[in-house]
């Protein structure tokens, strides 16, 4: 029970650095329900909406300016006595081939843990190598997929995309680097979708002397180990994705549950929607103190069909409390 109310704290720490924040519309804690057309509606508006396919600029995207010092949060200092954005391959590979030890990649700083330390040697930024590079649309007997650099955000594929194609999952602040929320093994939501990682069909790795590539189609095995490499296998400069039919999300928002009954119910919440969010301020004192904040979301229609979690939403009964049953 403690653990798993430490795991909801940690929640409402993710919800409030994406930007989320728990609202409240309605006294009856059942009675608010959003619904949003797509995936892509959790983009933040950072993105430069550029769509070209091939060639071109690398898009300009502010935010990562700010990330040379420490993380978002503030409880790492990466230490750095240099600091480089290269803007093509080549100006990659001389960065690691000439950059001051050690060397480390940041993305857009959202982890918890020093994996972008780097006392006395050289952070590296790939802001600038953010283009998409190949798409292939998916059909209904086939999965397509997405080629991007290794500096492309979450916000910048999914408005890339469009109509014209999804993804299986994404992270609660869709700005996050790709290559770096696949690095650090994060995870979505919902008992039946794999973590970020399992999207990934293929990964470049860039070293000082060459590049080093693993994909589903070749070296399966070599893949698999190589997804969430915590940076230790190279930069990466180039990944693929799949990419699934496109799809609505139906979203539904419950408002003041008490916490302790959001707890001993979760179990069962989780089988009652395809992607299950909590937020929370946990049991000390103050607004929100004892109370619990929850989006079911349900995939219209499911992209795994058969596997599909649940049946269209229904309104979770409500106990003499009036409250989650």
């Amino acid at each position: 029970m403690h653990a798993l109310r430490g795991f909801l704290c940690l929640l409402a720490c993710v919800a409030c650095a994406a930007g989320i924040r728990p609202f409240r519309r309605a006294r009856d804690p059942l009675a608010s329900c959003d619904r949003r057309d797509d995936k892509s509606s959790r983009a933040c508006d950072r993105c430069c909406g550029d769509k070209s396919l091939r060639g071109g600029e690398a898009r300009d995207c502010p935010g990562y300016e700010s990330l040379r010092e420490r993380n978002w949060c503030g409880n790492v200092e990466f230490g750095a006595a240099a600091f480089a954005e290269p803007t093509t391959h080549e100006e990659l590979q001389a960065t690691l081939r000439d950059a001051g030890a050690p060397i480390r990649v940041v993305g857009r700083g959202h982890s918890f843990s020093p994996v972008a330390e780097c006392s006395g040697g050289t952070l590296v930024s790939l802001a600038k190598l953010n283009r998409v590079l190949d798409f292939v649309a998916p059909t209904e007997e086939r999965v397509g997929s997405v080629t991007i650099e290794g500096g492309c955000t979450y916000t910048e594929v999914i408005n890339f995309l469009g109509t014209r194609g999804a993804l299986k999952n994404l992270p609660s602040c869709p700005q996050f680097a790709v290559a770096g929320a696949i690095a650090t093994g994060t995870h979505g939501s919902g008992r039946k979708i794999q973590n970020l990682a399992a999207q990934v069909s293929m990964l470049e790795f860039t070293l000082k002397d060459g590049t080093r590539t693993y994909d589903r189609a070749t070296t399966p095995e070599l893949l698999e180990g190589a997804r969430v490499h915590l940076g230790t296998l190279g930069v990466v400069s180039k990944l693929t994705l799949d990419v699934v039919p496109y799809y609505d999300v139906a979203a539904y928002r419950y408002d003041d549950v008490p916490l302790d009954d959001a707890i001993e119910a979760l179990p069962e919440l989780f089988e009652a929607c395809d992607s299950l969010s909590v937020w929370t301020s946990g049991f000390g004192r103050g607004p929100g103190a004892g109370l619990a904040w929850m989006t079911f979301r349900h995939f219209e229609p499911f992209w795994a069909g058969a596997e599909a979690a649940a049946p269209p939403h229904a309104r979770p009964a409500a106990t003499e409390r009036g409250y989650l049953q």
